[in-house]
């Protein structure tokens, strides 16, 4: 019970450095006990009792108590062939003896979801350890592992019958159509919040660094073969117990893409802080990932404009949300994403050096 209770209030002190979280929070209606009973009818379980968990944007996550051990009760969204590509790769990842803990959804009448409340829930056993709300250097290592084995495996996956999941890409009309609307010197003058005064100064040089993508890298980009990446590697996703990362959940970012933009944003959470780039960190993510599975020198090359591409896209997407009612976006998480963008963006030749020589010094 402890450790529970850790958890949970780890997972609140985690997301609220970055979102403004209304208790309850759900896309879904919240959950009645008797919604709860009902729920877990399908898998003929009897709770004791109930924790809300908030972490994920779309999802209502449920410690639940039994007399059998814990489970966590998953809202895993509307979109049953979406829930049923996590559950494929999921299930893909054991077969192939996945070497870190991952969700394993129960079986409930046939079907591993059930629908309810116009969403889909799974229930699956409750995975013991605590997310990484700040990450060490060796650390940074064991993800650059965990994601590379993650990768070795997904490569040999075919997924083609699952659906279209992949990636849009250097969505160049949308983010000039946000971002441009930030681009104002005056807007500072306007207020002292720490938030605008950076956009003041940080949009114009982003923007810049964003329209001089060269159309051959996008081109380069495009060919790279694609897999189903997990696309959400931030320290919350991820289990540790005594400091190890053991574990990885909330599979319901995954989409198709070439395997850098995975290693660009396992990078931007494991080696970012508020003041650019962890060297140190950068260079431990990318030796743990080479020591499984060596990147080309052409991927190498490629990070960096789709770390450009991907942070400017998580910057212009938040800034329209933050523009609704009760947004649950703090001015944190893009202060965070603009430094560390700001940052690759001044220190383009460091940043490449650093990825090269920590790859290279493997072998």
């Amino acid at each position: 019970m402890a450790l529970l209770k850790y958890q949970l209030s780890a997972a609140k002190r985690f997301l609220s450095q970055f979102w403004n979280i209304p208790i309850g929070f759900s896309e879904s209606p919240p959950l009645s006990d008797s919604d709860i009973a009902k729920i877990l009818a399908n898998w003929e379980i009897e709770r004791i009792n109930a924790r809300k968990v908030l972490w994920g944007g779309s999802s209502s996550n449920q410690i639940i108590e039994t007399p059998t051990g814990k489970y966590v009760l998953r809202n895993a969204g509307a979109n049953r062939d979406y829930v049923d590509f996590q559950i494929f790769i999921i299930n893909k990842l054991r077969e192939h003896n996945f070497s870190y803990s991952i969700p394993q959804p129960l079986t409930a009448k046939g079907t591993s979801c059930v629908s309810y409340l116009g969403h889909f829930w799974l229930l699956y056993r409750f995975i013991e350890g605590h997310p990484l709300r700040t990450i060490t250097a060796a650390q940074s290592e064991e993800i650059g592992r965990l994601m590379a084995n993650y990768h070795t495996i997904a490569r040999c996956i075919d997924y083609h019958h699952m659906g279209n999941f992949s990636l849009a890409l250097f969505e160049n009309e949308t983010i000039h159509s946000v971002l441009r609307e930030k681009e104002y010197p005056v807007v500072a003058k306007k207020t002292g919040s720490r938030l605008k005064e950076l956009l003041s100064r940080s949009i114009a040089p982003i923007l810049e660094a964003y329209n001089n993508i060269p159309a051959t890298d996008k081109e380069s980009i495009e060919r790279l073969r694609k897999i189903p990446i997990y696309d959400d590697w931030h320290g919350h996703n991820l289990l540790a117990v005594n400091g190890k990362v053991i574990g990885l959940v909330d599979f319901d970012s995954l989409v198709t893409a070439p395997r850098i933009v995975d290693v660009q944003n396992g990078l931007l959470y494991a080696a970012g802080t508020n003041k650019g780039i962890d060297i140190p960190k950068l260079r431990a993510f990318v030796q743990g990932y080479c020591s499984v599975s060596q990147l080309a020198e052409s991927e190498m090359s490629l990070i960096y404009p789709l770390m450009i591409d991907r942070i400017t896209s998580l910057i212009s997407d938040i800034l329209v949300k933050k523009k609704t009612k009760n947004s649950r976006y703090k001015d944190d998480i893009l202060i965070f994403f603009i430094n560390v963008l700001s940052w690759t963006i001044q220190n383009k030749k460091e940043f490449l050096k650093h990825l090269r020589a920590a790859s290279y010094s493997v072998f």
